[in-house]
């Protein structure tokens, strides 16, 4: 009996529709989990393909063949290759790796290199960044061994004892790098966890409350997915196309009065101009000129998608439905978010403003503030 009030209970809760806001904030978060866990690192490749096969020089016990290799990111694998070696060949090729964390050696027998069709593969410890010295050497070598170079210049210098040569030894280079974006979704992915709890403990609240809450947890969710999903057009924006190119070109060069009313393409961009004009002279900023753009877009993309959840618009329909309706509009693939988050595409959220005006009780509204929906429709409309 006891576990069927238990189970009656949750039934109860499960149709409540405060529970789906739960369920659907869950599966965004679970949506930014993937991406942030899918596009960790980043994996390169230096490939061992050529059409311009350098001078390959023999190895024997004599020699010592170095190699420089100066890429990005934590170096995982090498492959060299050879080239000469037959069965019944006897003799070892001995790697020696330098990095400043330490030194490795690994001996390989021609036997085996021959069953790995003459490719020499190397593991190498976590963690190793490059640059690395790579020196490779024969041991007990009774024929030579062919050991094939390219002419291009891509991983650094070579030589062959000591003796410099144009090109590089012909290798295989696979490298994994953790961009910078990686960090900032682990700790949005953090903030979104907490939101989530705060979320559901929010089932104690009274129906008020709650209706009023919805909509900062709303901002809260479409910020953190936006970021996480755009990283580079948000929080890690650089100013790039026509927001380069036209805004913050012309304002620096012209100044107010001559980029003011400069069009473009047969248009005149009056919001645009005035955020570039209080960066560029009232805040007087350069180096974060991206990032604060990109915050002024996502700031507008992100009140005007959860603007619904808003109690005002109760009317239309029950808090929880606006709610999930914000959240398809911020939070999902519903509109092309990156391509809105440029400043010279902000006329596009325009239409929003032009909704939620038409949705808007005039008749409660304040004067101050319909004053204020005309004007910024006028702003977006003469985009």
């Amino acid at each position: 009996m006891k576990n069927i009030i238990i189970l009656n209970k949750i039934y109860e809760k499960l149709k409540a529709p405060f529970t789906y806001t739960i369920i659907a904030a869950f599966a965004i978060f679970c949506s930014c989990l993937c991406i942030t866990v899918s596009q960790f690192a980043i994996k390169e490749t230096y490939s061992e393909k050529t059409e311009h096969v350098g001078v390959s020089p023999q190895l024997d016990s004599e020699t010592i063949i170095h190699q420089e290799i100066n890429v990005r990111g934590n170096i995982t694998e090498l492959e060299l290759k050879t080239e000469g070696i037959s069965e019944g060949d006897h003799g070892n090729i001995k790697i020696l790796l330098k990095h400043s964390k330490g030194n490795w050696t690994e001996n390989f027998s021609l036997d085996s290199i021959l069953k790995n069709g003459q490719n020499i593969s190397i593991k190498l410890p976590s963690n190793i960044v490059g640059p690395i010295d790579v020196y490779v050497s024969g041991v007990d070598l009774v024929n030579p061994v062919v050991l094939k170079t390219r002419s291009e210049n891509l991983l650094g210098q070579y030589d062959i004892n000591g003796t410099i040569y144009s090109g590089n030894v012909l290798m295989t280079v696979k490298t994994t790098v953790i961009p910078r974006y990686t960090y900032l979704r682990i700790s949005l992915l953090i903030i979104m966890l907490f939101i989530l709890g705060f979320h559901i403990s929010m089932y104690r609240f009274s129906e008020n409350t709650q209706e009023k809450g919805l909509y900062w947890i709303a901002l809260a969710y479409i910020f953190c997915t936006i970021c996480i999903r755009c990283p580079v057009s948000t929080l890690l924006a650089e100013p790039c196309m026509e927001t380069f190119a036209n805004f913050i070109h012309q304002t620096f060069t012209r100044g107010i009065r001559g980029s003011f009313f400069l069009d473009d393409a047969g248009y005149w961009p009056l919001l645009p101009r005035l955020i570039s004009f209080i960066i560029v002279f009232l805040l007087c900023q350069k180096q974060y000129i991206g990032i604060l753009y990109g915050l002024i877009c996502l700031g507008l993309m992100v009140g005007l998608t959860a603007e619904f959840t808003k109690v005002k618009y109760k009317k239309y329909l029950f808090s929880e439905a606006r709610f999930l309706i914000s959240l398809f509009m911020g939070a999902t693939c519903y509109l092309e978010i990156r391509e809105m988050l440029f400043l010279h595409n902000i006329a596009y959220m325009g239409i929003f403003i032009i909704i939620f005006a038409f949705l808007n009780d005039l008749d409660v509204m304040s004067s101050y503030m319909r004053g204020g929906g005309i004007f910024h429709n006028i702003s977006f409309y003469l985009q």
